[in-house]
């Protein structure tokens, strides 16, 4: 298959070779290898004096075969490691851009919101935004062991002090564990009169 090589085809491409689903051949134009054959024969290699056919041929021979053993293999890695280093600088300064944007996008107009980041040994570290993005509090919560109802009462404090009806939960260690603790804690009506949802 001809495929132009933008970066995302190149990275996916490498993908595919890799867990061994396609081969990838790259095809150099056939002028390259006459003009290096004629460059080695004309310039590098060119006797000072007439030479004999059987010389000649010697020669060319080993300039053929130079080319398909090392040169054309050389050329392929070269050109395969250049398009997969352009491609993974592309793909991270994708990477920054979309980040860029998600970090840069505005806030729930008009809510607070708590982030929470999960986590079962160190605890969930958790920060408190205003609707203007100013960090009002972090904490740590350690909601996966013995004092559970401790650690609600403080999320509660928490919620109530700073009208806080939004909740953030990453998808790290312990996001299941953690979704389910604020899901049953909400069916509960536990942060009553506020209105607490999670996403």
């Amino acid at each position: 298959i001809n495929v132009l090589a933008t970066p995302e085809k190149t990275l996916a491409i490498n993908r595919g070779e890799s867990l061994k689903i396609l081969t990838v051949k790259v095809n150099i134009p056939d002028r390259v290898k006459s003009d290096f054959t004629r460059w080695c024969i004309h310039n590098r290699w060119r006797t000072k004096t007439f030479a004999i056919e059987q010389f000649n041929a010697i020669i060319r021979n080993a300039v053929e075969d130079s080319y398909k053993r090392l040169i054309l293999p050389f050329l392929t890695r070269s050109y395969r490691t250049k398009l997969t280093s352009a491609a993974e600088k592309e793909s991270i300064a994708m990477f920054v851009r979309n980040l860029r944007q998600r970090l840069l996008v505005c806030p729930v107009r008009g809510s607070v919101i708590m982030g929470v980041d999960p986590g079962f040994r160190h605890g969930c570290k958790l920060a408190i935004l205003s609707h203007t993005s100013q960090i009002l509090h972090t904490d740590v919560v350690y909601l996966h062991n013995s004092g559970q109802q401790r650690e609600a009462e403080k999320l509660r404090h928490l919620m109530m002090k700073y009208s806080c009806t939004n909740v953030v939960i990453g998808n790290g260690t312990a996001c299941r564990e953690t979704e389910s603790f604020f899901a049953d804690l909400i069916s509960r009506c536990y942060f009553h009169p506020l209105d607490v949802s999670y996403w």
